[in-house]
């Protein structure tokens, strides 16, 4: 993996927010350290995961904006002829009635 390192403007923040460009977005998902404006402009709705596995047995999850920019950050970022498979993560919540007296 190389490393990226950015400073962000208020207007990257900006477009981040609004997904102008979603392969900026997907950098932006990415960082693994980030300022308090940048957790301000964090765009929790946007993120897809994904779950790469490279020859070797390496797997990082890498989150993008859509599969397009995926794509784009593993070939900037990875050496994508290393990847054997990209699995996408769905997480969801379902509200469960509770059960007066019984203990789980």
């Amino acid at each position: 993996m190389k490393s990226t390192i950015r400073l962000w403007s208020s207007a990257d923040l900006d477009n981040i927010r609004n997904n102008v460009d979603p392969f900026l977005t997907t950098v932006f998902l990415n960082k693994k350290t980030f300022s308090l404006a940048e957790i301000r402009a964090y765009p929790y709705h946007l993120r897809k995961t994904f779950v790469i596995d490279f020859d070797g047995g390496e797997i990082v999850t890498v989150y993008a904006t859509d599969v397009d920019s995926l794509h784009r950050f593993l070939a900037t970022e990875y050496r994508s002829d290393r990847i054997t498979s990209i699995s996408e993560y769905h997480i969801t919540f379902t509200d469960v009635a509770i059960q007066k007296g019984v203990i789980v």
